[in-house]
């Protein structure tokens, strides 16, 4: 659908293109009625970008005009989906089928349904209310669950949910033991060392957005895990990592193993193991073909259409080991 992005322009009658998540966490909820801020939420188990989603072009956000009182609270305003908002529902709807239906043919059936089956039993098992795609605050941190579960009539979940969902529970778990985020220690943290690495590499190496790079080391930098300052032969701007950085990534190394340890006894046997070896065979080349040159599986598909945004940056050379979005919500902070 048409749309315009800050880097590459288009009509500004267009909405701005936005992301998977405002889809799971927002626009899916919504009829042409509308919904109070309140219930919205109360829906989708997030509290999503209001004012982004109503200044990009997808929705207004006003009192309901059967309310007489003289100033309603904001959470009692209706969110309701302008004529753009609607044109993007009937685009975006179909979509989580259509590329779970794609993933089966690349992939094989039996493998996407064993993926399935293995992220929905663990699911299950968490015992968690948590949204169709991962939301996170200030520093990465991904946002605890609601106090009651979403009550949007979603069943089955969509893949995309499935793997949201467990991704979560898994940095919950990581952060309630961790000073940095598990978002900043996976793409990161993860990369630096003391002498210093430039900060120009870092977008390729993580596989994240320069934009979100700098917000991430602006956060890091202020809260102490690192330093980011000219070199004086080169003056390129160099990140090094501090003493509570080199704690961060050296738990990093550690920790998820630990947790994935925990998991591996805590749901039915084997679960976590079969998880594991489903991933890999999408994420690895080499367990596919050991020794193999070919791109791991999961990067079939992953070359943009002709013409569209994302056709017009570099291919990444990675991609992020954990989701670290902006704003708009795109995984990798484009």
């Amino acid at each position: 659908m048409a749309h315009r992005t800050t880097r590459f322009g288009g009509s500004r009658t267009d909405p701005y293109a936005t992301s998977l998540r405002q889809w799971s966490n927002f626009m899916r909820v919504l009829d042409e009625r509308g919904l109070t801020v309140a219930e919205l939420e109360r829906r989708t188990g997030s509290q999503e970008q209001l004012e982004g989603m109503r200044r990009w072009g997808y929705v207004t956000i006003a009192p309901d005009h059967e309310d007489t009182r003289a100033k309603p609270p904001a959470r009692d305003h209706v969110v309701t989906p302008t004529a753009k908002g609607r044109r993007a529902q009937e685009v975006w709807r179909p979509l989580p089928e259509t590329i779970e239906t794609r993933w089966r043919e690349r992939f094989g059936s039996n493998n996407v349904q064993a993926l399935r089956d293995a992220l929905q039993a663990i699911k299950d098992e968490l015992g968690l209310a948590l949204p169709q795609f991962l939301t996170q605050h200030y520093g990465g941190y991904v946002n605890e669950p609601p106090k009651n579960p979403p009550d949007d009539g979603a069943d089955p979940l969509p893949l995309s949910a499935l793997l949201s969902q467990v991704l979560h529970a898994f940095a919950l778990e990581y952060e309630r033991d961790a000073k940095a985020s598990l978002c900043y220690s996976a793409n990161i943290l993860r990369l630096l060392d003391e002498d210093g690495i430039k900060v120009a590499q870092l977008p390729r190496r993580s596989g994240v957005a320069v934009e979100q790079i700098r917000t991430a080391l602006g956060i890091l930098a202020k809260r102490g895990f690192i330093t980011v300052a000219s070199d004086p032969q080169t003056r390129a701007r160099q990140a090094r990592l501090t003493a509570n950085g080199l704690e961060g990534r050296d738990l990093y190394r550690e920790l998820p193993g630990e947790i994935e340890a925990h998991w591996e006894h805590r749901f039915d046997p084997g679960a976590v193991a079969r998880l594991r070896t489903l991933l890999e065979g999408l994420a690895t080349a080499t367990a596919i073909t050991p020794g193999s040159s070919e791109p791991a599986p999961l990067w079939l598909g992953l070359e943009p259409p002709p013409g569209t945004w994302r056709s017009q940056i570099p291919p990444p050379a990675a991609l992020p080991h954990f989701p670290m979005p902006r704003q708009s919500g795109h995984p990798d902070g484009a």
